[in-house]
């Protein structure tokens, strides 16, 4: 016999209860008069797990429902009409050394879906993508760029269809899914920069083009762009940022009610670093292409040396000081010009440009 309360399911009302089982039939009558309040066979009942002391509920499927403090008596009830049903819950929240084995299984899955996880998956999917439904996502990107950020090239028409010939001798067409395509643009607030696009297409500002002291610096920067097509990095950093997106909701419940900013967090620190993962695996490819076609890889060390003097001038023109920062390698989406200058060798030509 077990003691406690019955709600009929009908109302509010609470009667001081026992329920008692005799066979497969459940009986739960008034502790007073006796009354019977519910009959009804075992299988009809649900009970929920022990936590602790906490009160237990036994419900039936006509929505009626029997509350007890007496835990004892709840799973002895449980092992007699239920006996393969363990009360996990209770039994782990006493075992502590399997909690805690538990929750570092959860922290080492989560890291390792993370580190490799994540990347791996979006990579297959950025690969079994059709070559054709890139070139469209590339168009759309440039003239939106186009409106909000670029101007068209001032370089000379002869001097763009050259680089053009240069780049584009030095790559067999049909070693590469995607057709690589070159673009010339006025970067503005971009400044001295090249991007890829999905489709194949790869952009140079007039900035950076000016601020070479040797076309062969431009190739080595064509080369760590078309890494960035080969190894579809858009669209896996689309994939990774998405799929980063939707396990933070998950794992915090009701993104409003914390606010964007802290959603936006962990992916900005995770993006972070999945891009200096991309732009190491473009300097590879890089290294790689200048190697192959007998390209001193040195004049990728030049032109990088020189974005970064031509950044630090930016900032100093504006009257900004900017100390010496050990984080700075963490914060930064790209590697440090000393990690480069150990994989490229030292800079091959020294100048000085003007924009």
């Amino acid at each position: 016999m077990i003691q406690g309360n019955f709600f009929g399911g009908s109302d509010s009302k609470r009667h001081t209860a026992e329920l008692t089982i005799s066979g497969d039939t459940i009986i739960v009558h008034e502790a007073v008069s006796q009354q019977v309040l519910l009959q009804i066979e075992s299988a009809a009942l649900a009970i929920n797990a022990r936590v602790g002391n906490s009160i237990r509920a036994i419900t039936f499927n006509n929505g009626s429902k029997f509350e007890t403090n007496d835990n004892a008596a709840v799973d002895a009830l449980q092992a007699q009409i239920a006996p393969s049903k363990q009360q996990w819950l209770y039994w782990l929240e006493n075992h502590y050394p399997m909690m805690f084995a538990m929750l570092a299984s959860i922290i080492v899955i989560t890291w390792l879906s993370i580190q490799y996880g994540i990347p791996s998956s979006a990579k297959w999917v950025a690969h079994q993508v059709p070559a054709d439904l890139y070139y469209d996502t590339g168009e759309q990107t440039l003239k939106y760029m186009d409106k909000a950020m670029l101007d068209p090239s001032t370089l000379p028409i002869e001097r763009q269809q050259a680089l053009r010939e240069t780049f584009l001798s030095l790559i067999d067409k049909k070693e590469h899914d995607l057709p690589v395509r070159i673009e010339f643009r006025q970067g503005n607030i971009m400044g001295a920069n090249a991007f890829a696009l999905p489709s194949g297409m790869i952009v140079f500002t007039d900035e950076l083009v000016n601020l070479a002291c040797d076309d062969q610096e431009l190739v080595a920067i064509f080369g760590h762009e078309l890494g960035h097509i080969e190894h579809r990095h858009m669209v896996r950093r689309v994939l990774q940022s998405s799929i980063i997106a939707i396990a933070t909701v998950m794992l915090i419940g009701d993104a409003t009610f914390l606010g964007e900013a802290i959603v936006a967090l962990p992916t900005f620190f995770l993006e972070m670093n999945y891009s200096r993962d991309f732009e190491r695996e473009a300097d590879a490819y890089a290294l790689s292409f200048m190697q192959q076609r007998d390209i001193t890889t040195g004049f990728f060390t030049s032109i990088m040396n020189r974005l970064e003097l031509t950044s630090t001038d930016d900032i100093e023109a504006v009257g900004t000081e900017q100390e010496p920062n050990n984080s700075e390698g963490y914060f930064s989406t790209h590697p440090l010009t000393e990690e480069r200058i150990k994989q490229f060798g030292e800079a091959e030509t020294y100048c000085s440009t003007v924009l």
